[in-house]
């Protein structure tokens, strides 16, 4: 095992760490997950591990087979702890999700099967931005913050200089980074309903 591998194996276990406070968060219904963001991922996660598999990518296939588990087992969740699914919106994302599948089985090219399934992914995101956005408070900001340094960190597990293996953890890391700037209103607006509350309060009360 050489550098590149040790390093995308330590990001999928650091990733990996993500999914207990994620679990706990979802339990304790803190964080509500997207059903159509999670049934994309879940879809796309299985053509994006088969193109890892194809390409030759062996150094970063790590969080691509973490993905699809974790997904899969998100998605089953979201069943009963998630939202949304069948509004015109959130079916577009999932029709998206597969014209990906459609490319890969129609090509059989790895390629094609990337780029379209990063769209599709990318797409899926959109759900749980637009939610993240309204509600900040629904997403776990330690589950999203551990797994975007897992994703972080993967990018120097790249040892191929092609195009068709940069472009799938440049783009996840980028999708995962957009989540975590989202989520930092959280903190945002909590501070300016603090900064609101003190400032509503007589002045007596504050001595």
């Amino acid at each position: 095992m050489n550098v590149h591998q040790i390093i995308g194996l330590t990001a999928a276990v650091i990733c990996s760490t993500a999914a207990l406070p994620y679990f706990i968060s979802i339990i304790k219904r803190e964080t509500v997950l997207n059903r159509a963001s999670w049934f994309v991922w879940l879809a796309v996660g299985g053509v994006t591990f088969s193109s890892y598999l194809v390409s030759g990518a062996r150094a970063t296939i790590f969080l691509p087979a973490l993905y699809l588990v974790t997904n899969a087992i998100f998605f089953i969740m979201s069943l009963k702890y998630g939202e949304g699914g069948l509004s015109k919106f959130d079916l577009s994302c999932v029709a998206i999700a597969m014209f990906a599948l459609l490319v890969w089985w129609i090509t059989r090219r790895s390629d094609y099967a990337n780029y379209v399934s990063l769209m599709a992914e990318f797409i899926g995101f959109l759900p749980t931005y637009k939610k993240i956005w309204q509600r900040p408070e629904t997403e776990s900001y330690l589950a999203w913050g551990i797994a975007t340094f897992a994703q972080f960190l993967n990018l120097f597990a790249i040892e191929q200089r092609r195009a068709v293996i940069i472009v799938d953890p440049v783009s996840i890391f980028l999708d995962y980074f957009i989540v975590m700037l989202l989520l930092s209103r959280k903190y945002t607006l909590s501070g300016k309903k603090r900064r609101t509350t003190i400032a509503k309060k007589p002045l007596d009360s504050l001595s």
